[in-house]
């Protein structure tokens, strides 16, 4: 959710007396109250929302997008709302409308305490999302549980002015607004740091709804004192009008749009990034909201915060530092992709916003410029989370919001005519041209600073060529018909073609990217849970070297099979015979050499487990994408792993743990000799299945003498800290196994925790002296709980 900088609407031709006595004492408490109580309600039911339904939809980054998605659309209904009130005629119908509101959000949340057993959080098998229209059921989920009550806070920073202004003409309701963004941030801070880690999310909820319920009562309150009084005559307080210009210049509303959409797509797609490379945590929703809110903050609060050559410099460093972190995301550690893409943000979302509010019409516009800030924040919001899925063959709504900041930024300069461009100053368009086009320049030519031929093949390219031209010619034009040739004739137009070509070369650094991404790639599909890539790819080295075809899922493979028919049924990468799974199964095929074994594996990738499947074994795979459980079927031909496998093969397209849970409530659970847990997305983390329930119920499902296989490997996380305090929470053997790369490339890095009833069950051959049954001194995690988990405690700040 972005909230949007809101005040009033148009400052009434009327006012109200201030209330005698105590009347005014009161409204001069409670409006202050309501108006920071809404807001920290606000934006914490997003982050409870959000918690409690990301295992039902597989911890997919997507579910956040979503979320946003529907609370900027809900937001721009409560600027509806409050619209609606304060212009529906007498001050009696716009409190009867407002109780309305009021009366339908608490009669839904006391529904919901009465159906759900705990109000906002929707429970039972159908909350799980559909894998084939996910997206759709979120959505619904959302609006059945929070919709009204959403709507309701939505509006209260707009009454609430309103209603100041009515009260007090001469005096301007901006510490009010000062108010509401304390609340937000509020939220947003205790939430991660207090209440997550302190409350389950049943008290959570209920503690957010009796806050609704006090705030109910005081927004009425406040609807009743703002109505009494005696209407006067009078001036708007001039304080509602910032803005000296007589009226709205052409293309301005456009601008507004564009500049508020483009804010709302930068929060959605650099959260995207931030989830997909690390993991899917309230944390990491909050810190690029809170940079968002931050944003806002700095452009609206007073002119004297943004500074068009001090945010336009941290525009251009932040471009060129994001386009690194998109070159070189594999190889750049958590911590730092989380700084640089935070950063980047603060600086491009400040631009935007100081350019919207440098925008602020008259008083007399203030309704329409407020109203469309909000449609541009749901537009953005719809592009990233609908368009873009549907549309895009990889996550390059990214890209294209990078490239759109830095052209509005262009575009608000050249729309100014008392901007620094206009007056002929150079130094600022050359610097940024030197650096973006340096450091992407460079990163065209592979990277390395001799390889200049191909950034001359990459920049004389016909299409790029072409590009450069109707580019230049464009912004030609649109300098020329402003341009005041008598002073400086020429300087400015030599600066929008140094910021032109800055951009230009940005835009053709970004398509490399994005061409790169998909490059040999045979398969390409986009949904709700990811990007998932079939390639052919060559593994190992000199006589070693054989083809393969992978399947990435984001930017990590998932999974490879070998091309060569005698050698297609081996199991490669982290599943490979030295890893801790490949010696668990051996383990316990020796074991029961006499029946077949139960198996079942949370995460599906290319199926290459069922390559250790033996005729009599009966193996469940659990997987959430449909696209990865097609691919791994067999659909297109490229992977064949659990056609070939002797052993009865089981697939279950749906999130493991809630398959697992509702199949324990139907017939009390499987009893597998081996649950393998292996269901990463890209380089995030499935938080919600290394949690104390979640081992909980794998072990229901385990036979006694059974085995559970935890897959740890993450190039941003230390994992193995989280398992053994799982293991120690339920007093489990652990034993911690590290597979190391084969020489001929078949088998890659991998970390394993096989965890067990009994320590003997972890002894054999193959087990004993494998490596550490206890954890290393000094490295200790919290216990991670479906209330609590905290991925940034366990973050690798460095590459090993």
């Amino acid at each position: 959710m972005a909230a949007e900088p809101v005040v009033a609407g148009d400052p009434p031709s009327t006012g109200v007396l201030p209330a005698p006595g105590g009347r005014e004492r009161w409204a001069e408490l409670l409006l202050p109250v309501a108006t920071f109580l809404g807001a920290f309600l606000l934006f914490s039911v997003e982050l409870i929302l959000g918690k409690h339904l990301l295992p039902y939809f597989g911890g997919a980054p997507a579910l956040w997008t979503g979320c946003l998605l529907l609370y900027q659309v809900l937001l721009l209904a409560g600027y509806g709302l409050a619209h609606a009130v304060m212009r529906r005629g007498p001050a009696s119908r716009q409190r009867a409308l407002l109780g309305l509101f009021l009366g339908a959000s608490v009669v839904s949340l006391a529904w919901q305490a009465l159906i759900w057993g705990v109000p906002l959080l929707p429970v039972g098998e159908r909350v799980a999302g559909h894998p084939l229209t996910p997206l759709a059921h979120l959505l619904a989920l959302l609006l059945l549980a929070v919709g009204a009550p959403f709507v309701t806070l939505s509006a209260t920073t707009s009454l609430v002015g309103a209603w100041s202004v009515r009260l007090w003409p001469a005096r301007p309701p901006w510490r009010l607004y000062a108010l509401s963004n304390a609340g937000s941030l509020l939220a947003l801070a205790v939430y991660p740091t207090i209440v997550e880690p302190s409350l389950d999310l049943p008290v959570q909820a209920t503690a957010w709804t009796a806050g609704f319920g006090l705030f109910s009562v005081v927004m009425g309150w406040c609807a009743w004192l703002a109505g009494r009084g005696t209407v006067t005559s009078g001036a708007p307080p001039e304080a509602c009008d910032t803005d000296s210009s007589d009226g709205v210049r052409s293309g301005t509303v456009g601008l507004w749009l564009l500049l508020a959409g483009t804010g709302s797509a930068l929060l959605m797609a650099v959260t995207n990034q931030v989830c997909q490379e690390v993991a899917v945590v309230p944390l990491l929703w909050v810190l690029p909201l809170a940079t968002y809110l931050v944003s806002l903050i700095i452009a609206f609060d007073h002119p004297r915060w943004y500074r068009r050559g001090v945010w336009g410099a941290a525009l251009t460093v932040g471009s060129a530092a994001a386009c690194l972190a998109l070159y070189w995301s594999v190889d750049v550690p958590a911590a730092w992709q989380i700084g640089i893409w935070l950063a980047y943000l603060l600086a491009a979302c400040t631009t935007v916003h100081g350019e919207l509010a440098r925008l602020r019409p008259p008083a007399s516009r203030l309704t329409a410029y407020y109203l469309t800030i909000a449609v541009g924040g749901a537009v953005g919001g719809l592009l990233v989370a609908v368009v873009a899925p549907a549309t895009l063959d990889g996550m390059f709504e990214l890209h294209l919001a990078l490239l759109a900041a830095g052209g509005l930024a262009l575009a608000t300069l050249i729309h100014d005519r008392a901007s620094w461009l206009w007056k002929g100053r150079l130094a600022p368009p050359a610097l940024a041209l030197l650096l973006v086009g340096g450091c992407c320049g460079w990163l065209m030519a592979g990277g390395r600073p001799a390889a200049l031929r191909s950034l001359v093949a990459v920049l004389t390219e016909p299409v790029h060529i072409g590009v450069a031209v109707a580019v230049g010619a464009v912004l030609v034009a649109a300098l020329a018909r402003r341009a005041p040739w008598a002073s400086r004739p020429g300087l400015p137009m030599v600066g929008v073609v140094c910021l032109g070509t800055a951009i230009g070369i940005l835009a053709m650094a970004l398509r490399a990217h994005a061409g790169a991404v998909n490059a040999r790639a045979l398969f390409v599909h986009r949904d709700f849970f990811g990007v998932v890539r079939v390639a052919s790819t060559t593994v190992g080295t000199g006589a070693h070297r054989a083809p393969a075809l992978a399947m990435w899922h984001g930017r990590i493979v998932h999974g490879f099979q070998l091309s060569e028919p005698s050698q297609s049924s081996m199991a490669t990468a982290y599943f490979g015979k030295g890893s801790g799974v490949g010696r668990a199964i051996s383990v316990l095929q020796r074991r029961y050499e006499g029946r077949g074994l139960r198996v079942g594996v949370i995460g599906l990738g290319v199926g290459t487990l069922a390559a250790y499947g033996r005729s009599g074994d009966v193996w469940r795979l659990y997987e959430l994408s449909p696209t990865v459980t097609s691919l791994a079927e067999g659909e297109g031909g490229y992977f064949t792993f659990l056609r070939s496998s002797p052993a009865e093969i089981e697939v279950v397209t749906e999130d493991g743990r809630v398959a697992l849970a509702n199949e324990l409530a139907r017939n009390g659970g499987w009893s597998f000799d081996l649950l393998v847990m292996d269901a990463f997305s890209s380089g995030a983390v499935p938080v919600h299945l290394l949690t104390r329930e979640a081992v909980g119920l794998y072990l229901a499902h385990l036979q006694p003498d059974g085995m559970l296989a935890l897959n740890l490997s993450s190039r941003n996380l230390e994992l193995a800290p989280v398992a053994w305090r799982l293991a120690e929470a339920h007093g489990l053997a652990g034993l911690l196994i590290e597979g190391y790369p084969s020489p001929d490339g078949r088998s890659w890095h991998s970390l394993w925790m096989l965890l067990a009833r009994r320590p003997e069950l972890l002894q054999g051959p193959l087990l004993t002296g494998a490596g550490p049954t206890g954890p290393a001194p000094g490295r200790v995690a919290r216990l991670w709980t479906d209330g609590f988990s905290s991925p940034i405690s366990v973050l690798r700040w460095e590459e090993d």
